[in-house]
């Protein structure tokens, strides 16, 4: 959360959260109740096809 807060103060102005963060959802909640409307997301990493290491 603090992260977040930290990103928004910063001028982020869309904000997305891994679904692997900790109390994910919680989190989510309570930024959309301190930042109705910003932007705001959860990215299931488990979707993603794969990645290239270089």
């Amino acid at each position: 959360m603090e992260a977040a807060n930290a990103a928004i103060s910063g001028g982020v102005s869309v904000l997305e959260i891994v679904v692997s963060t900790p109390g994910v959802f919680e989190v989510l909640q309570q930024l959309v109740n301190e930042h109705p409307t910003m932007a705001l997301g959860i990215y299931p990493v488990s979707a993603i096809g794969g990645f290239q290491y270089i």
